[in-house]
């Protein structure tokens, strides 16, 4: 399993009067009132365009501030795309590893309440600067038992993604360092043949460094990991159907998966931005650490990308 973070493009509504606007002109007496028309004339067309839009002054007055809002973001934007490069165990517990080189997207929006970037998407909630909410994103690529040895024979894993609420709260953000709280909670889903199911959950408390300068950027997060048991049951469940001499039945618990430590190093040069990334965890305190399916205690995963940026 390798921490990924994915970014999203969010449509933001700069004016609620927008949506008004935009409903109301949906009936035909409203359309008739925004073409300027009375309403005993028939209306001529459904189709309001920008000219004569711009020529009644309330819908005007609207569609002006919502492309200016709309090129105001815009403008605060960042995007990009480029290839990472990673190594990561087969799951925790594993000895087996893959190496995969894939195509990543990129995002960067700054506004007022929200902001999206490498280290995910965020909004400030509650009165102050101390408090954020955001979302946490993880996730593991498909592994194929008959490439592990301790799985061999047993159903393969799926590509599996996690996605949930992250709480922050900030101690320290100042000097270009910035010390938090996380405290993110995120529901498992499983791709099995072209269909999402539900598989679990896992929270996962952690405290947050950042140091962040003109060019350079790092982060360390520490923390345990903590999951119920439908997600223990994916890396270390063995039902009776797939024991054998060296595998006996194993039922998962919940409680701690791991103990993990990881951390990003992230360099700025012209439009161009290079991540290094690695990630270490400890199973040997971890509840399901008897199960036949844990190889090791130890887990390592790393990985490095190059992101090519553009603005508008």
């Amino acid at each position: 399993m390798f921490k990924i973070r994915l970014f999203f493009l969010c449509w933001v509504f700069m004016n609620g009067s927008f949506i008004g606007g935009a409903v109301a002109a949906g009936n035909a007496g409203d359309a008739e009132f925004a073409l300027g028309q009375s309403s005993a004339e028939p209306v001529k067309s459904s189709v309001i365009s920008e000219k004569s839009v711009a020529n009644t002054p309330a819908l005007g007055a609207v569609f002006e501030k919502s492309r200016d809002g709309m090129a105001r973001v815009l403008k605060q934007s960042r995007f990009g795309v480029g290839l990472a490069g990673l190594s990561f165990p087969h799951y925790p517990g594993s000895k087996h590893s893959s190496n995969r080189v894939i195509p990543i997207p990129y995002l960067e929006y700054y506004g007022d309440a929200l902001s999206v970037d490498d280290k995910g998407l965020k909004a400030k909630i509650f009165v102050g600067e101390n408090w954020q909410l955001g979302v946490s994103v993880n996730g593991a690529l498909p592994v194929d038992s008959q490439d592990d040895e301790k799985r061999a024979g047993m159903v393969d894993l799926y590509t599996m993604g996690e996605i949930g609420p992250e709480l922050r709260y900030i101690l320290r953000d100042a000097g270009g360092v910035m010390i938090s709280l996380d405290f993110p909670l995120r529901v498992n889903l499983l791709l099995e043949n072209d269909f999402l199911r539900e598989q679990g959950a896992s929270f996962e408390p952690r405290l947050h460094i950042e140091k962040n300068t003109q060019n350079w950027s790092g982060e360390i997060d520490i923390g345990p990991l903590y999951a119920n048991e439908r997600y223990m049951d994916v890396f270390y469940e063995v039902p009776q159907a797939y024991t054998s001499p060296t595998r006996n039945r194993y039922d998962a618990d919940l409680g701690l998966l791991s103990l993990r430590l990881s951390a990003t190093l992230k360099y700025r040069f012209g439009d161009y931005i290079g991540i290094i990334y690695g990630r270490a965890m400890s199973l040997s305190e971890a509840t399901n650490r008897d199960s036949p399916l844990v190889a090791t205690d130890h887990y390592f995963a790393g990985g490095i990308a190059i992101i090519r940026t553009f603005t508008w």
